[in-house]
């Protein structure tokens, strides 16, 4: 009975044993392969995908809200006279931001998609200070663009055309209208107006687009041309961008730039590693519409600002910041926008027209050439807070993201035809925008799941090996113990008897055979 009161734990011992790496080589990547499945269905858009997924790609991922501040020019007069410029924000303006996609057709096996992409913003008025009908000064960004035109067209002073274009400003009786600035409302600087004065321009100098608007509502049949890698083979490429309005390239700087990278939503997701070398995806690559550019994003391994739910944080790439001869940005921090803008995303490297640049709201890591040339603006927010995204590492799927970028453009001493008295080299900001979206509920509620189970089997991965090896060594160990302790035993009794020969102690003896 001894004996099976001690075997029998030890072959419990290695049984355990036995199940704990039987579970680490079978059950464990069944665990993992259907969870693995589960990403794989919620990332990879394809015809029979779930209508849950399909909406996910189909419209807008959670919500979407979008802050805009306009910067007022208080001193027109002054720097017509030769003032430095002053600027206040007013704002801000929220509003709903929706994506919607149509005329969805899978290509290349399902491996490709293509369809349009619309853009929408609703004014949500409780939320905003001010009104859309409030009045903003500032440059008169469509008329300098003409005026660039006519230069590039007439480079003479003296020209005919040049003199006419000058008459006609000076002679215009409109009052929203100051030489090269003007008074508009938000509703017409953010969504487009008709401007009476370059339609009039435009009959002398072919080319002038008398409409002019900051952002754009677009229904998704009328929107961009997109198409992107669905995931299908390789999930790692899922929703990669190939061709962004309707083009694969931007040829409009020093070379062209390919058509790369994400739009945010969807990254590659570190469960398509192997098993048990999950690790976390150090760098990403997001297209940057706005700045017709592919940018790389990083992240350090700090955690983002969702929650419970565990997520990396990814910012963009320092090297953005600096200046670059193939974007013709000369300024740290001033992201030149003018040539894809004005010579067209299809057309060739072209100066003529506004200068534009993008940079951070305040003039933030951007030199001081730039950022002193106005007053009433000052960078003071973290840099690291105004551009980021916190990605869910597992799925690959953003769960919380910010975007903040502030238009500018520049005005000098080239306008001294029409403001004779302009000299100082001015960035003047326009308006700033922030965009901020997280996820929806349901897909939070679904990706904690996921991670609870993927924590699981990571956990059991990195313990169970160790505790079934310990489990069958203890049991083992046991098992020799208890078969060597009664032979132990029996020699110390031979070398007791022995002894007590020796020294003739028959008590012992006799002792012994009564235990016997």
């Amino acid at each position: 009975m001894r004996f099976f009161a001690v075997v029998l734990p030890c072959a419990l011992l290695v049984a355990l044993g036995g199940f704990l790496e039987v579970s680490r080589r079978v059950y464990v990547p069944q665990i993992w392969n259907g969870m693995y499945e589960k990403v794989y269905d919620s990332v990879v858009w394809l015809p029979e995908s779930d209508e849950s997924v399909a909406e996910r790609f189909d419209g807008t991922l959670g919500r979407v809200g979008v802050q805009v501040y306009m910067l007022n020019l208080t001193n027109v007069d002054a720097v017509r006279h030769g003032s430095r410029a002053r600027v206040e924000r007013i704002g801000p303006y929220v509003f709903r931001k929706s994506k919607k996609r149509a005329r969805v057709s899978w290509l290349e096996g399902d491996e490709m998609v293509e369809f349009t992409e619309g853009i929408g913003y609703e004014f949500v008025g409780e939320e905003s200070v001010g009104n859309l009908t409030d009045v903003v000064h500032t440059l008169n960004i469509p008329l300098v663009g003409a005026i660039e035109l006519v230069m590039a067209r007439s480079p003479s002073r003296m020209s005919r055309l040049f003199q006419l274009v000058i008459q006609l400003i000076e002679r215009w009786s409109d009052p929203r209208v100051k030489g090269i600035f003007m008074c508009r409302t938000v509703e017409e600087l953010l969504f487009g107006y008709d401007d009476p004065l370059l339609s009039k321009l435009s009959h002398f100098v072919p080319g002038i687009n008398s409409h002019f608007s900051l952002l754009h509502n677009m229904t998704a049949e009328e929107g961009y041309l997109m198409k992107m890698k669905t995931g299908k083979g390789d999930i790692d490429a899922a929703t990669e961008l190939t061709v962004w309005n309707g083009v694969s390239e931007i040829s409009a700087w020093e070379s062209a730039e390919i058509v790369r990278g994400t739009d945010g939503r969807q990254f590659p997701p570190a469960m398509s590693k192997a098993l048990g070398e999950v690790d976390n995806v150090t760098h990403n690559r997001v297209w940057v519409a706005e700045a017709y550019r592919s940018v790389k994003i990083f992240s350090d391994g700090t955690p983002g600002d969702s929650g419970r739910l565990k997520s990396l944080r990814y910012l963009p790439d320092d090297a953005v910041f600096s200046t670059s001869t193939k974007y013709h940005q000369n300024i740290r921090g001033l992201f030149n926008i003018s040539s894809p803008i004005n010579a067209g995303i299809r057309g060739r490297k072209m100066d003529v027209g506004p200068k534009l640049f993008l940079s951070l709201p305040g003039f933030c890591n951007v030199d001081a050439l730039a950022s002193t040339s106005v007053d009433g603006i000052q960078c003071d927010a973290d840099p690291k807070d105004q551009i980021y995204l916190d990605v869910e590492p597992m799925s690959g799927i953003t769960v919380n993201a910010k975007k903040s970028l502030m238009l500018s453009v520049w005005f000098g001493d080239s306008y001294n035809a029409v403001e004779p008295k302009i000299v100082n080299d001015t960035f003047l900001p326009v308006l700033e925008v922030t965009e901020h979206s997280q996820a929806s509920d349901t897909d939070l509620k679904r990706l904690s799941s996921l991670q609870t189970g993927i924590a699981l089997c990571i956990t059991m991965i990195r313990y169970s090996q160790m505790w079934s090896v310990v489990c069958v060594l203890l049991g083992v160990s046991m098992m020799i113990a208890a078969m060597m302790y009664p032979k132990a035993k029996d020699n110390q009794r031979s070398w007791q008897e022995e002894d007590a020969i020796e020294q003739g102690d028959t008590d012992a003896l006799l002792a012994d055979d009564n235990d016997t």
